[in-house]
């Protein structure tokens, strides 16, 4: 799938620029395809929290790279999508997929049960999310715009779960804070309307 994804993009990336502003069905795929993405690395740190080695450390280098990642993703929406900003967009969600993957980044660290149950259901949470902009960006729902509002948003999340997790422990007011900006996102996606 890497090599027929990084395939069709430099293809795309060799058409030029007479393509870039225009929401062809390839780019419609594309940008789809990277949403979809995003859904998968946050379920599968979802399901990396569960893990005995798991820690809010480990968690929190991957949510800040994360945020990173979808700030560049709004940005590369935000200009418009042409295919050579989407073709290195996937080559580094390649590269934030390969380190969420390698265990090199995690660090023994304690926790408490609830932080990473926490973790785990806030990663769940972000996975959904990145679904529903996926789907409704592909029936149409949502303009290029409203999907690069709605990543920065995303970003926000992402940055403040590796704030939070970059303590190693939480306390009950952060946690419903961050629930609290999720459920404010999940009304912003079903809606179509950004707000964060």
């Amino acid at each position: 799938m890497k090599k027929v994804l990084l395939t069709t993009l430099t293809v795309l990336a060799g058409l030029g620029g007479a393509c870039a502003h225009a929401q062809s069905a390839d780019q419609q795929q594309l940008v789809t395809l990277i949403l979809r993405r995003n859904a998968d690395q946050q379920q599968r740190l979802a399901t990396e929290l569960t893990t005995p080695h798991a820690g809010p450390i480990a968690e929190s280098f991957i949510e800040g790279r994360q945020a990173a990642l979808y700030r560049a993703e709004a940005a590369t929406f935000q200009r418009g999508a042409d295919p050579q900003a989407l073709a290195a967009l996937a080559e580094r969600q390649e590269r934030v997929i390969v380190v969420a993957a390698s265990r090199d980044h995690q660090l023994p660290a304690r926790q408490a049960a609830v932080d990473r149950l926490h973790g785990r259901v806030a990663a769940q949470r972000d996975a959904e999310q990145q679904r529903a902009i996926a789907t409704a960006w592909q029936r149409g729902a949502l303009s290029l715009d409203q999907v690069a509002r709605l990543e920065a948003g995303q970003a926000r999340l992402a940055r403040m779960q590796y704030r939070l997790g970059s303590t190693g422990r939480e306390s009950v007011e952060q946690a419903l804070r961050l629930q609290h900006v999720q459920d404010i996102q999940d009304w912003a996606i079903a809606t179509g309307t950004p707000v964060l």
